[in-house]
């Protein structure tokens, strides 16, 4: 059973009650988790933090960023719009400085910890500097980091835990309605507009003169082609056609998936699907959706390709 659990700013509980609707969003591609949530009015101190748990084990952790009392003729409720603890992230900007040599330990215990952030630690040096300018937000320094580093989108979980190596987890599912997670819904997208069809690249800085093929559109009948300098003097490397082949592909299919109950700790796992013509590819599950009202609930989530 879920329940909402509002903070004041001092962290003394308001209030822990069964929401009468509930809107939870996560996405790989976006910092910050959001929670949306109406419960019967009482007269409560104004609130700073709010968790969610189902059967007391928390999903849920965040800064309350609105709060509405609503009166109609069906009565009297309080709603919170919520982001989860990497909103934190975003609205405090990082001090201007030049950070050379850094781990993400050192990283975490300059940013993070202040905050009351937890995160993983370890002593991965990146080389290279993060200049920190004016205006830049904590998210966009440690964000700097990663993508240099690791080449990935760090991610804070809805718990509040950083990893500063991306929110993808070993976890794997086989979405099925005979062996595996059941599912009320399932819809396949194909965007043909998303897929290259070749890359020409040019390696001696005069000419286009070398092409690299995909081997998945050439049945398509359509020519989409890139060109891209990977002469020794450019800043693009002639793997990164590969890359954008690669990446057109995973973005010309993704399939969304819904399913008739609450399914947590999901996100960034590895999924495959038992359906149409789909059991070949693995998938990634990138955006969650999760909707509790008067209806029922149900959880959508959103698979891209995963190569």
């Amino acid at each position: 059973m879920l329940r909402v659990n509002v903070f004041d700013k001092s962290q003394n509980a308001i209030c822990s009650v069964a929401p009468l609707s509930l809107t939870m969003q996560m996405s790989l591609k976006i910092p910050a988790d959001d929670v949306t949530v109406i419960i019967p009015y009482k007269k409560y101190k104004t609130g700073a933090t709010i968790t969610v748990t189902e059967n007391e084990s928390l999903i849920f952790r965040g800064i309350v960023d609105e709060e509405q009392i609503i009166l109609n003729k069906t009565g009297r409720f309080i709603k919170y719009v919520a982001r989860s603890m990497a909103g934190l992230l975003l609205d405090n900007q990082a001090y201007p400085m030049e950070i050379g040599n850094t781990t993400q330990t050192f990283l975490g215990n300059t940013y993070l910890e202040p905050l009351g952030i937890e995160f993983e630690k370890g002593e991965d040096i990146y080389n290279g500097v993060i200049n920190i300018e004016k205006g830049m937000t904590v998210y966009d320094a440690l964000y700097t980091y990663c993508k240099n580093k690791f080449g990935v989108i760090p991610r804070m979980d809805s718990k509040g835990v950083f990893y500063f190596r991306g929110g993808q987890t070993d976890k794997t599912l086989l979405f099925s309605n005979e062996k595996g997670v059941n599912y009320s819904s399932l819809t396949e997208y194909k965007k043909p507009c998303e897929q290259i069809s070749s890359v020409f690249v040019m390696l001696d800085g005069q000419s286009y003169n070398y092409e690299i093929n995909n081997p998945e559109a050439e049945d398509t009948g359509i020519v989409r082609r890139r060109y891209l300098d990977g002469s020794i003097n450019s800043n693009t490397p002639a793997l990164m056609a590969e890359e954008m082949i690669n990446k057109s592909n995973c973005n010309y299919l993704s399939v969304k998936v819904t399913c008739p109950y609450f399914l947590a700790d999901v996100l960034g796992a590895t999924a495959r699907v038992d359906a149409l013509d789909m059991e070949e590819y693995i998938f990634i599950i990138s955006e969650l959706k999760y909707v509790l009202n008067s209806k029922g609930e149900e959880t959508t989530l959103m698979l891209e390709r995963k190569m």
